[in-house]
């Protein structure tokens, strides 16, 4: 798991530094922007402040995203945003602008990554390209799981919803199936079709810019320990499990 931390943070470094104003790109122009360093109400007095992120988690949902935030968050050299921003795929966020996006980041220390996990922006088709127009060189994580399992955990987060709030609830095999075929309209089911979002995400941003995260390889039991078996590793590279993470 350590080597997890260390090589998520080493695919991030290779990033350089985002652009205080977005690239230009075809089509309408992101909401107007301000730089973290020309904005006061972005400093702090211990020396922090608030950054764009230099990597999103872009999804997917129910494949393990909000683990993965909170590994990252184990190492100091990390800062990452407490809730999912939305500021991409939602409108009435969106139309606030940049400066609002920043205000949602987490304070930070210069030499730290600041991290945004919005799950829901990879299977949304406007958001590689407002992306790619605040930043073409952003480091982007996706983490994926079994297709299958994806869509039966999402179908039992939204069923145990329903539940709770005594409404009614479809059974699995009457969203699954509609007339007789697969019903890729239902939400849950599209989302595990990877391949394609995949697509719609290669046209903005290189492949050697996604990072993809198996969560089968990830959920593979505790932490490694010290020699002693003491305190969990938090830095270097102690599980092979995740040195394809390094390649």
């Amino acid at each position: 798991m350590a080597a997890l931390l260390l090589g998520l943070l080493l695919f991030a470094m290779q990033s350089p530094p985002i652009p205080s104003r977005p690239m230009a790109d075809e089509g309408p122009p992101l909401p107007p922007t301000s730089s973290p360093t020309n904005n006061p109400t972005t400093s702090h007095p211990n020396g922090t402040l608030q950054q764009f992120p230099q990597i999103i988690i872009i999804g997917v949902r129910k494949g393990g995203t909000r683990a993965l935030i909170e590994m990252l968050s184990l190492h100091s050299a990390v800062a990452a945003a407490q809730n999912e921003v939305h500021f991409f795929d939602w409108e009435s966020h969106f139309e606030k602008g940049l400066p609002w996006y920043l205000s949602q980041m987490p304070y930070a220390f210069p030499d730290q990554l600041t991290v945004e996990k919005t799950p829901a922006y990879f299977t949304s088709s406007k958001v590689p390209k407002r992306i790619h127009q605040m930043n073409p060189d952003i480091k982007l994580l996706l983490i994926l799981r079994d297709p299958t399992e994806r869509v039966l955990s999402d179908y039992t987060q939204v069923f145990y919803n329903r539940l709770q709030k005594h409404k009614r609830y479809q059974p699995i095999e009457s969203v699954l199936v509609k007339d007789g075929e697969i019903n890729l309209g239902y939400k849950a089911l599209n989302r595990s079709l990877y391949y394609v979002h995949m697509q719609n995400w290669l046209k903005y941003f290189p492949l050697k810019n996604i990072h993809v995260v198996d969560w089968g390889r990830v959920d593979q039991g505790p932490l490694p320990r010290d020699e002693k078996g003491g305190e969990v590793l938090k830095t270097g590279i102690a599980d092979k499990r995740f040195k394809f993470l390094l390649q």
